[in-house]
């Protein structure tokens, strides 16, 4: 068994959904009354893949383009990057291809795991955007794709669980390769992310859902 450590960044417009996907992933809870964020917020969990321990640090972030500015200290040494949309709205989706995906690029490289979640698809009546839309966006740049709502746990635990094993294939991968360079020598802290504080992996308790 191996401890890993990956840093998860929310993107999207503001009202897309972000706040409340990572509520019902915490807290198991779905509120409807959703207040922009303004300053990214931090949060905790904790998950097993296979015989592999995965701490999750997931980062919320401000969707308005007042405060756009102040998502790269986010963005910084992300390891999952998920793109959030609302499928009742035709600008959430542009705006992912013509404004966040250049921005996230322009910050973090291709060892990202990437995902996109056409969120709100319990709205299904008032889709606009197509899950094919959806698919063949993510998949130009072998992200993983999923529709999501954040009413549903299982949907959004399942999201997060496709990204984090995306991962840890990759730090797997890459460990194997640096065991290789090194003569078979492992070190196993070389599976952290640099620079992020998981509170001894408890959750944040000061934290805002807006």
């Amino acid at each position: 068994m191996s401890n890993y450590k990956f840093k998860v960044i929310l993107v999207g417009e503001s009202g897309v959904g972000k706040t409340c996907i990572i509520k019902q992933y915490i807290d198991n809870n779905f509120d409807s009354e959703e207040i922009p964020t303004i300053a990214g917020q931090e949060v905790f969990k904790e998950i097993t893949i296979g015989k592999d321990t995965i701490k999750l640090t997931i980062w919320d972030t401000c969707g308005q383009e007042n405060f756009r500015s102040i998502n790269s200290i986010f963005m910084k040494k992300s390891n999952i990057v998920i793109f959030v949309y609302d499928i009742t709205n035709k600008k959430s989706f542009n705006e992912l291809k013509k404004y966040w995906y250049n921005e996230v690029k322009s910050y973090l490289g291709k060892e990202v795991v990437y995902a996109v979640a056409g969120n709100k698809s319990d709205l299904y009546e008032d889709q606009v955007i197509s899950a094919n839309e959806g698919k063949e966006f993510a998949d130009s740049f072998n992200g993983i794709f999923k529709e999501t709502t954040a009413t549903d746990y299982e949907v959004i635990s399942e999201l997060f669980y496709l990204a984090a094993e995306e991962c840890l294939k990759k730090k797997k991968k890459e460990n194997e390769i640096n065991d290789d360079n090194n003569g078979g020598y492992s070190d196993s802290n070389k599976n952290d992310s640099e620079g992020v504080n998981l509170n001894d992996g408890k959750k944040n308790n000061n934290r805002s859902w807006c």
